[in-house]
């Protein structure tokens, strides 16, 4: 049985949501009409810089 995610428009209704088992929405048959991949990274990377650390800092 396909469960799709309800429409939210309030705060209040995703911290509803939240307080819900989603198990249900994060099937495989489900999980693709729930969810859509994206990306954050907006702008095109072109400025590269270095970075050195202690060895301690690091870990």
């Amino acid at each position: 049985m396909s469960k799709s995610l309800p429409k939210m428009t309030s705060d209040q209704d995703v911290e509803k949501l939240l307080a819900e088992d989603l198990t249900d929405f994060l099937t495989p048959e489900n999980f693709k009409e729930n969810f859509t991949p994206i990306t954050f990274e907006f702008a095109p990377k072109d400025v590269t810089i270095s970075l050195r650390l202690s060895k301690d800092l690091l870990e």
